[in-house]
């Protein structure tokens, strides 16, 4: 049984009995969309508007089923701007227009689901990793789906492989990342290279993860932007970064660490701008 983003209002702090619960099937998956503050509450970043905290989201926050996912936290969802709102009113009419303002980040899930199955694994594969917190998440601290491959499941139509490793009726949180527009998958790279002599390892530790993002073309390109700012920056007195290569991994049952190229048109890489990063040649 899948659960997609099921319903906050009247069903959260609610005992199993009357919502959607773990016991109520052989294996349940939930995906987690919009448990963030509704309308315009979910745009933007900050100054956060002070009734946040009033406003219930659409989604269910809590974890209620076998495996829960939370793509981009589960908060909020990736192009759900005003820009896409009047998008669609200009577009496909005032309708949809107010679909998308009510309810982007909700009706995500099932669009994450979708193409889940329309999409097959030649194209990108949604993986999931287990992790305490959507922030330790972020800062590449959960980068390992084990020996076995049981910290890593797939989104969508394929969770039910994960049933294997449920040895409990505990939740099993999962996060990942998802893109802005149709065709959402994007594989998580962490980076392995190691540190430069002039880098503090704080900062080096800062500066690259979670910049890296994968192409549905299973690693013959990645992009990388350096957009991380510290007083390093101002002290060191540097906007560029002599790089040559990176050394990654995909967050994925049995992936290996990759080595990519900076190419020598993009050498050295700016402060905020893009580069094209490719399999090295042998």
């Amino acid at each position: 049984m899948a659960g997609l983003d099921p319903s906050q209002p009247a069903f959260e702090g609610m005992p199993a009995s009357v919502r959607l619960d773990r016991s109520d099937a052989y294996f349940v998956d939930v995906i987690h969309t919009s448990t963030g503050r509704y309308l315009f509450l979910n745009y933007g970043k900050y100054p956060r508007h002070p009734l946040e905290h009033v406003c219930a989201g659409f989604g269910i926050e809590t974890p209620i089923g076998h495996v829960d996912f939370y793509p981009n936290g589960g908060k909020e969802q990736k192009g759900c701007t005003l820009n896409s709102v009047f998008y669609k009113w200009f577009t496909q009419g005032f309708w949809a227009g107010a679909r998308e303002l009510f309810s982007c980040s909700h009706q995500r899930s099932v669009e994450y689901f979708t193409e889940s199955i329309k999409f097959d694994e030649q194209y990108c594969t949604p993986w999931a990793i287990k992790c305490n917190s959507h922030e330790e998440f972020l800062k590449g601290r959960c980068i390992d789906c084990g020996p076995d491959g049981s910290r890593c499941a797939a989104q969508g139509i394929k969770a039910i492989q994960h049933k294997r490793f449920i040895k409990s009726n505990s939740s099993n949180v999962f996060y990942l990342n998802m893109g802005s527009e149709s065709r959402f998958c994007r594989e998580y790279l962490h980076d392995y290279s190691k540190p430069r002599d002039w880098i503090p390892s704080f900062y080096y530790d800062s500066w690259i993860k979670n910049h890296l993002e994968h192409l549905p073309e299973k690693i013959k390109s990645a992009t990388l932007k350096w957009n991380y700012a510290s007083h390093w920056d101002t002290y060191l007195s540097r906007n560029t970064l002599d790089i040559d290569t990176v050394s990654v991994k995909m967050i994925a049952p049995k992936s290996e660490v990759q080595t990519l190229c900076v190419k020598r048109k993009d050498k050295p890489v700016r402060m905020d701008k893009s580069v094209t990063l490719t399999p090295c040649k042998t």
